[in-house]
């Protein structure tokens, strides 16, 4: 499955604390372990997932999971993501949406309504290929989020 997941060009990642109550590292079970989750895009074919549960959140372990990959990942913009060979980034609208409901503002409102309306453009056409799900939704964001 990971060398399926590799071969695709883009990747959502994302991790999760978890706690594990006998850690083979000897650290209490209140410490925090981590599970990762990779994802491939329904336009790339079938849908792939893979978990890769750690000890750590740091880099290495990052870096072990998508050892191989060239392409663009989809993230929250921790720093492990940061400047690794052959990757580009682009922020989940998700995790920028948190950030706008956290935004006490107008521009806050807006920012929500503008990632609601793309989830919901992004729904309906998720059955399109790339090329015509962005000519779709570039034309219905410029029309509806203004």
């Amino acid at each position: 499955m990971k060398k399926r997941l590799i071969a695709k060009s883009v990747l959502h990642i994302d991790e999760t604390f978890a706690q594990i109550l006998k850690r083979s590292d000897g650290r209490p079970a209140q410490s925090n372990a981590y599970n990762w989750v990779a994802r491939s895009v329904q336009s790339e074919g079938p849908v792939i997932i893979l978990f890769k549960s750690a000890l750590s959140r740091g880099r290495a372990t990052l870096e072990d999971f998508i050892q191989g990959f060239k392409g663009t990942v989809i993230c929250d913009g921790y720093s492990a993501y940061n400047h690794l060979p052959d990757v580009q980034f682009a922020n989940c609208w998700a995790h920028v949406r948190r950030y706008w409901l956290k935004a006490d503002s107008n521009n806050g409102r807006k920012g929500v309504q503008y990632c609601d309306q793309l989830f919901y453009i992004e729904r309906n056409i998720k059955h399109l290929s790339t090329e015509e799900r962005v000519k779709i939704a570039s034309a219905r964001i410029q029309t509806d989020c203004r």
